[in-house]
């Protein structure tokens, strides 16, 4: 039977680290503007690859496979050279649609989140699928991550706050605060941390070096006006690790998060809301789909200016974007927005030309 255990030493450790704008500094990697290379940033649209109903995707390095997700509630697994379906891997059938995947480089292995509530892990090395956990049918997943090797961290609609869970029992960890949903979450297993993100515009960072227990170490009001905080990550610029937030506040802010402190180091206004990003750390840049999901900005992370701005369609949009790290390309899920927001298809978006091209 599973258990739901409330972690109470890490609701009474609440740290608060509040950073205004007053606060704001330079990047300290901005001494070398040159660093971008060649060559330039020049965006274009490259390949396409059909399919009835897209919900997201998710490129795999190690096995050079795009996890394609689908709203009948299966996943499939493409070649990401050819495009064309991946031999000795079988379509999979969940139980809900997913809304959100992480990968574990260690074990080799995937957690998936579906909008049912389910869970599951699924091994890219010998193809196995198989069910974690079952939230109930009200537990809509907004993100699931691993933790190390032996838990794993997940918030959904509803849960008011996130939870720990552990890969080998059924057993479940409440993590504070108690009044607002985890919107997202980012694991740095190499640095013992985990930041996660809420409705009410808050970040918390945890210690994880004794899960399930977790210590909070700092809580930012990240954004304005209690505005949610859609998207977390963490990136790496010029060899130093920051934490970049999107809120709904019109705003992207990048982080430095050192001994129990997030200091707010630089506010990109975007104009519209930011749902979703991707880092270029080729070319310090966050790419994002305007909120009218035609076209998709480019921002440097080092000046905080628009660097570039790429239209994808008129009569179509795009949704999801995904990172392909590897093969000078970024994917993206889209369709027809008459079609009730049913995607068709994946486009692959490449950064600059290929070696030897004009």
């Amino acid at each position: 039977m599973q258990t739901f255990q409330q972690d109470n030493k890490t609701n009474q450790d609440s740290p608060t680290n509040n950073v205004n704008s007053d606060q704001e500094s330079h990047l300290s990697t901005v001494s070398n503007q040159n660093s971008l290379g060649k060559p330039s940033l020049s965006p274009s649209l490259a390949k396409t690859t059909e399919g009835d109903d897209f919900v997201s995707a998710s490129y795999c390095q190690r096995h050079n496979i795009i996890i394609a997700c689908f709203l009948d509630s299966t996943i499939k697994f493409y070649d990401a050279t050819t495009l064309l379906p991946s031999k000795g891997r079988e379509t999979k059938q969940l139980d809900g649609c997913v809304t959100c995947m992480s990968y574990h480089e260690a074990t080799d292995t995937f957690l998936i989140g579906c909008d049912s509530g389910f869970i599951y892990t699924y091994n890219a090395g010998n193809d196995e699928l198989k069910l974690l956990r079952n939230c109930g049918e009200d537990a809509r997943m907004r993100r699931v991550v691993f933790v190390n090797s032996r838990f794993y961290a997940f918030g959904y609609l509803r849960l008011k706050g996130l939870a720990i869970g552990s890969l080998e029992n059924e057993d479940i960890y409440k993590v504070g605060p108690q009044n607002s949903d985890c919107s997202d979450l980012v694991s740095l297993p190499e640095r013992g941390l985990l930041v996660s993100s809420y409705e009410n515009g808050s970040v918390r960072a945890y210690r994880t070096n004794k899960p399930p227990n977790l210590k909070a170490i700092c809580s930012v009001k990240a954004h304005q006006g209690g505005q949610w905080v859609p998207t977390i990550e963490n990136i790496n610029a010029n060899g130093k690790e920051y934490t970049v937030t999107a809120g709904s506040d019109r705003t992207v802010k990048i982080w430095h998060l050192v001994k129990g402190k997030m200091r707010l180091l630089r506010v990109i206004q975007t104009e519209e809301r930011v749902y979703q990003f991707v880092y270029l750390e080729k070319y310090k840049m966050i790419a994002a789909p305007r909120e009218s999901f035609k076209e998709i900005r480019f921002w440097s992370i080092l000046s905080g200016k628009l660097e570039r701005t790429f239209v994808y369609s008129e009569s179509r949009e795009i949704w999801h974007l995904f990172l392909m790290k590897d093969r000078n390309m970024i994917g993206g899920v889209s369709g027809k927005s008459e079609l009730e927001y049913r995607c068709d298809s994946t486009e692959f978006i490449q950064l600059h030309p290929p070696q030897g091209a004009e």
